[in-house]
């Protein structure tokens, strides 16, 4: 038997509202969704109370020990795009939101994301960066920050977040106005990209991690934790029962707007892959030097798994011959084999405890209570003052029944 936490697999959807929806085969052959998911939660190292406690204080609490959504979007400069939405299968404010656009300042991550030799160039009056290629000094893309207000959270006219119908998961929208914005930045440049984060909370992260675990964990020093890792894009039937609708409204049909989608997972390096659909493309090492700047100071725990390393597992899947895919799946099994020090005092503990109790049950059996022998003690003298009085009471009996023999004689 074993302990699970198999909830119902649930997809996320990608669509745009087209002004001029006879254009949307011609969008679909420039954009290309890249989608980051970073594994880094740890079930079984739990912090103590005083960390739990401090933490509560902290303004990073939520980003000590969660996994993390990157999802990056390349689309031409084209007049017909309106919005661009997003769902989520998930329960978010907008907080848990980043705009990660400013990493692409560093050139080597910029690399490392568009597998390209590309050099970086920051536009001071306007908000993003020109990422060209050197050898021909051509423009590769335009990457859009989004606007900020004076505290530097996302304006509403940038990114809006909002629940999507009854509370079943979350929609994220570019609005016409931001999308305006970087399209005249990118216009002439061709294309132009955003990236996002999302912060994933581990009961959230249910809808695409599923962990299977031994019964038996909590007496053993270390065990093999299972994970099954259900990633879905636009798959109709794990949507809410509105969205295809809307799609096929916004966009003339329903088909994943994108001519290429590319899934990475990154995960410890410890963990084995046991299994994998066919769009599975390669995998490689993180290179943590280079990766732990992708994640700010404030995420710790990230930093430090990254530090540690981890391996990055890479599905890719491509249109055909001009035919439109309706979805994407990306499935991995993966499988680990977890120890540590409170794991290994824990099972110290409950071995004392087992030893303990045995021996206390052997002494019991051999020997018996430890006043076993004034109680035996107690229930002989019972016995032997039972025993003194039927001899007098026999005694007694037999002299009256000879002098009842005698008189018996003389009369």
């Amino acid at each position: 038997m074993s302990k699970s936490s198999l909830n119902q697999t649930r997809s996320l959807a990608f669509w745009f509202n087209l002004s001029d929806q006879e254009r949307l085969n011609d969008i679909v052959k420039e954009t290309s969704l890249h989608i980051n998911y970073w594994q880094f939660l740890d079930s079984h190292e739990k912090r103590s109370f005083c960390k739990k406690y401090l933490s509560f204080f902290s303004k990073n609490q939520n980003r000590k020990s969660d996994d993390y959504l990157d999802l990056g979007l390349m689309i031409p400069v084209d007049a017909a795009l309106e919005e661009i939405y997003f769902y989520l299968p998930l329960t978010l404010k907008k907080k848990s939101v980043e705009d990660i656009s400013k990493n692409f300042k560093t050139s080597d991550i910029a690399k490392g994301i568009f597998n390209e030799n590309l050099q970086v160039t920051d536009i001071t009056d306007k908000s993003g960066l020109l990422l060209k290629k050197p050898q021909t000094n051509g423009s590769y893309c335009w990457v859009q920050s989004l606007h900020t207000t004076s505290d530097g959270k996302i304006s509403e006219n940038a990114l809006s977040v909002e629940p999507f119908a009854n509370n079943d998961g979350t929609q994220i929208t570019i609005p016409k106005s931001m999308l305006s914005t970087a399209l005249d930045n990118a216009d002439e440049h061709n294309k132009c990209y955003f990236r996002i984060r999302i912060c994933v909370s581990k009961s959230e992260a249910k809808s695409f991690v599923h962990t299977i675990k031994p019964a038996d964990k909590s007496i053993t020093s270390s065990y093999e934790s299972t994970k099954f890792i259900d990633f879905r894009l636009n798959e109709s039937r794990l949507l809410p029962n509105e969205i295809e609708p809307q799609i096929r409204k916004s966009q003339g049909k329903f088909c994943l707007p994108a001519s290429r989608v590319d899934f990475l997972l990154a995960a410890k390096m410890q963990a084995d892959i046991v299994g994998g659909n066919k769009e599975f493309h390669k995998s490689r090492f993180l290179e943590p030097d280079l990766w732990k700047n992708y994640f700010s100071t404030a995420m710790e725990n990230a930093q430090q798994h990254i530090s540690n390393g981890m391996v990055v597992y890479h599905w890719k899947k491509e249109t055909k011959n001009e035919i439109h895919f309706d979805d994407f799946i990306a499935f991995v099994k993966l499988r680990e084999r977890l120890s540590g020090t409170k794991l290994v005092w824990r099972y110290l503990l409950f071995a004392f405890t087992i030893g303990l109790l045995g021996s206390l049950c052997g002494s019991l059996l051999y020997s018996g209570p430890p006043n076993l022998d004034e109680m035996k003690n107690n229930w002989s003298n019972v016995f032997d003052t039972g025993n003194s009085e039927d001899t007098a009471n026999g005694s007694m009996k037999k002299l009256v029944a000879q002098q009842n023999e005698v008189r018996t004689t003389n009369d």
